[in-house]
């Protein structure tokens, strides 16, 4: 499984700590795309394409998306939508690409998998973030008041650890449960 993470932010952040935090999930690429106030990273475990062309973050267009997961039914998504798009690679994610240009945010609605999914729509100024329906990849959210983090991971002291300005996220874990994102406490 691969690593992700993001900040949005108009103050800069050095995201690579925390990157570094994910390393152990992806040792094949570890790279970080930044455009204006949107910083994605991403550690990749290389399995479905092993080229560089499929390393991410992956831009399509004025798409730029994270993924962290497996789709089960990526192969048969390709296929459906290949008279429409020139696939580079044979990666999930340029599936997924391919898919938010053609149906939007309802794409979600065709993956069957384990995910967790963060899209910024460099035209529309818009990012969206998706996981699983059962939630199998945790996707954690932060949101303070100078910024707003992301990232996928199994043990939340990581993110804690490479996050800067983070206070207890145990305290904050019952609205987590019920928001699914954390508010900086105030």
């Amino acid at each position: 499984m691969c690593g992700i993470l993001g900040s949005i932010t108009k103050r800069q952040y050095n995201l690579n700590n925390a990157l570094r935090s994910l390393a152990h999930r992806g040792p094949d690429n570890q790279q970080v795309w930044k455009h204006d106030l949107v910083t994605f990273g991403h550690t990749r475990l290389s399995i479905n394409d092993l080229s560089s062309n499929a390393n991410q973050p992956f831009q399509y267009q004025d798409v730029v998306a994270v993924f962290n997961g497996e789709i089960y039914n990526y192969k048969a998504l390709r296929e459906q939508i290949s008279c429409d798009y020139t696939f580079t690679t044979n990666s999930e994610v340029e599936v997924i690409c391919a898919l938010y240009k053609r149906y939007g945010i309802d794409f979600v609605d065709k993956l069957d998998g384990m995910f967790s999914i963060a899209i910024f729509d460099i035209t529309e100024n818009e990012i969206f973030c998706f996981r699983d329906r059962l939630g199998k990849n945790h996707f954690i959210t932060i949101l303070t008041m100078t910024r707003m983090s992301f990232t996928f991971l199994l043990n939340r002291k990581h993110f804690r650890s490479s996050i800067s300005n983070f206070n207890s996220i145990v305290g904050s874990s019952i609205m987590f449960l019920i928001t699914h994102f954390i508010q900086e406490s105030r």
